[in-house]
């Protein structure tokens, strides 16, 4: 099979400083909603609508494509419009796989479709994705990426190559001998499960052996705890003094500038674990007098490293 020079999908891509989770609702079940989150100091969702056949008329497709976007803009509610119009970046990126034929391939966009995404304040992106991304080259009878797999478990290495790679969204932590897909400079990171090339299963984790496994009868009690807690001044009224504490002002300068990029500023966090066999309690307060709980598994040992 020869890859084709295809159209794939095009996303919606929103940057603004008030929260916008009422516009995403807003548009419903009529996207695809991929990113909705504080990210860089920023409220940034991402919405889609999907796949085209890879086999159909790709420019018809990109054209009905933008036209549904700026249908869905056009339609939107009074209120819901000045959020949209208050978005500091409002991007349609289209995506593109690369192929070896045609020769070269045009996509005409419009004059009049030109003219109302401008007028929606929208900006055209275009990603072009390498050659196998999205198509079904790996069902090819000659070439199935699956044949690298070993015994099930991933084989190709490429994994372990992307995580060498200067700038690439691929690391490794060797401590856990897990992969992940970072975002935000290393900030978000997000557990690989398979290889995204051969479709093996990634190395086994040793995150077991330097963590507890949290028992959920521990976990439903510390929930149920948590669910008293209607303010920061209940927390160690619930709670009990907590094992440590720090407010968001005590964190050197460079540690804030770091977490106010992913994270809304924080008042104060609590942390309770001498009180819990395998879990610890970690809480965050805001000034609005807002709670953040979260839950996780204490440290067994402290993994081993290696001296240069």
């Amino acid at each position: 099979m020869t890859a084709k020079i295809s159209y794939i999908t095009t996303d919606l891509e929103l940057d603004s400083g008030e929260d916008l989770s009422g516009l995403v609702e807003e548009f419903g079940d009529r996207v695809n909603l991929h990113l909705n989150q504080w990210v860089e100091e920023t409220y940034r969702v991402c919405l889609g609508l999907g796949f085209v056949d890879l086999h159909g008329d790709s420019e018809m497709e990109l054209e009905n494509t933008l036209t549904w976007y700026c249908s869905l803009v056009e339609s939107l509610s009074e209120e819901s419009r000045k959020t949209w119009d208050g978005c500091s970046r409002r991007v349609l990126d289209i995506a593109f796989e690369s192929g070896m034929e045609p020769k070269c391939q045009t996509f005409e966009i419009p004059p009049e479709l030109f003219r109302r995404i401008s007028d929606l304040g929208m900006t055209i992106a275009v990603t072009i994705y390498r050659v196998g991304m999205y198509s079904d080259l790996d069902q090819d009878e000659e070439f199935s990426p699956s044949s690298f797999q070993k015994d099930g478990m991933c084989g190709c290495g490429l994994p372990e190559k992307a995580a060498n790679l200067p700038n690439s969204p691929i690391c490794f932590n060797d401590a856990l001998n897990e992969y992940y897909i970072c975002t935000n400079e290393g900030i978000s990171q997000y557990f690989i499960y398979y290889c995204f090339f051969c479709g093996g299963k990634m190395p086994e984790s040793k995150r077991g052996e330097l963590f507890t496994e949290i028992e959920d009868s521990e976990l439903e009690a510390a929930m149920n705890l948590v669910s008293k807690i209607e303010s920061d001044k209940d927390i160690i009224r619930v709670l009990g003094s907590p094992d440590s504490r720090h407010h968001f002002d005590d964190l050197p300068e460079d540690l804030k500038a770091e977490f106010v990029k992913t994270e809304p500023r924080y008042k104060e966090v609590f942390i309770f674990e001498e009180n819990w066999k395998s879990l610890h309690i970690y809480i965050r307060s805001y000034d609005d007098g807002r709670i953040r709980a979260s839950y996780g598994p204490k440290a067994i040992r402290a993994p081993k490293r290696e001296i240069d």
